[in-house]
C-alpha cells in the first residue's frame, strides 16, 4: 500500500513537471509568435515611410534619413535611429530610454516583452556624436533575429561580404565599416563613450582591432579625428558579449 502511495505520488509529480514544460513551451511559442508580428508591424511601417519619402533618395540622403526617423518618432518618442546591416536580418528601430534597462524587456510601445528592442546607451548623445556610440541588442536564438546575425561575423567569408552598417538619426544618414569583432567579457571597457586626447582615442581602436577574431584590414588607422565609431553588444554566452565595431566611413 505504502508503495503504491509513493509511485502515485511520482505520477503526480511526473505530470506536473510535463505541464509545466508545454506550459513554458507554449508560452515560448507565444512569444515568439508575438515578437515576430510586430516586427513585421515594424517593417511595414517602414515601407509606408519609405515610399512617403521615396522622391528625396537620390537627391539627398540625409534628408531621408531625419525624415525617416522623425516618421518613426511621431509614432514612438524613445526612437533616436534606425540601425540596417545589407544581407543580414538586422534593420531595427534604435531606441534609447532613462537607463541601459527597460529596453532589455520592453518593445518600443512600452509594454513589458522579454526580448526588448535594440537601443542605444543611455549615456550617448542621440545625434550619434560621441566618439563611441553602443547600441545593445538580445541575441535570439529562437528566433534567429535581433542581434543574433552579429554572431555571422565570426565567419572571415561572411565579414567579407557585409562590411558595412547603416545608422539613420536626426543627424543624417551614417555608414560604418566594420573594423573588429570580438568577445569581451560584461566588465570589458569596450564602451567608453569619449577620449580626453586623440592618442586615447587611437589607442582605444587600436586595442580592439588587434583582439579582433577575423582579419579586417585595418591596422594604424587615419583620420580618426574626422569619424566616429559605433559598438554593437550581443550576448554569445553567458560569460561573454560579442561586439562588432565600426568606424564611420569618409
Amino acid at each position: 500500500m505504502k508503495r503504491n502511495k509513493v509511485w502515485l505520488a511520482l505520477e503526480i509529480l511526473a505530470g506536473l513537471a510535463l505541464v509545466f514544460f508545454l506550459g513554458t513551451y507554449l508560452w515560448g511559442k507565444w512569444e515568439d509568435k508575438n515578437y515576430l508580428e510586430d516586427q513585421a508591424a515594424f517593417q511595414e511601417d517602414l515601407a509606408q515611410v519609405d515610399a512617403q519619402l521615396e522622391y528625396l533618395e537620390e537627391k539627398n540622403p540625409h534628408q531621408l534619413a531625419k525624415d525617416r526617423v522623425q516618421a518613426l518618432k511621431n509614432q514612438y518618442p524613445h526612437v533616436v535611429g534606425i540601425i540596417e546591416i545589407p544581407g543580414t536580418s538586422i534593420a531595427y528601430p534604435i531606441l534609447q530610454a532613462e537607463d541601459n534597462d527597460f529596453y532589455l524587456n520592453h518593445n518600443r510601445e512600452g509594454q513589458p516583452h522579454v526580448y526588448g528592442e535594440v537601443f542605444l546607451d543611455y549615456q550617448n548623445d542621440p545625434l550619434f556624436i560621441n566618439e563611441n556610440s553602443v547600441i545593445y541588442g538580445h541575441n535570439n536564438r529562437r528566433t534567429a533575429d535581433i542581434f543574433h546575425d552579429l554572431l555571422k561575423y565570426q565567419d572571415q567569408a561572411f565579414y567579407e561580404g557585409h562590411k558595412e552598417v547603416y545608422i539613420d538619426s536626426l543627424a543624417g544618414h551614417g555608414v560604418y565599416e566594420i573594423i573588429s569583432v570580438f568577445e569581451a567579457s560584461p566588465q570589458e571597457p569596450y564602451r567608453v563613450r569619449d577620449f580626453p586626447y586623440n592618442q586615447d582615442y587611437l589607442a582605444f581602436m587600436e586595442t580592439y582591432v588587434a583582439k579582433s577574431q577575423v582579419k579586417t584590414g585595418y591596422g594604424a588607422i587615419e583620420n580618426k579625428e574626422a569619424r566616429r565609431l559605433i559598438t554593437l553588444s550581443t550576448c554569445h554566452d553567458p560569460k561573454h558579449r560579442l561586439v562588432v565595431m565600426a568606424l564611420e566611413k569618409l
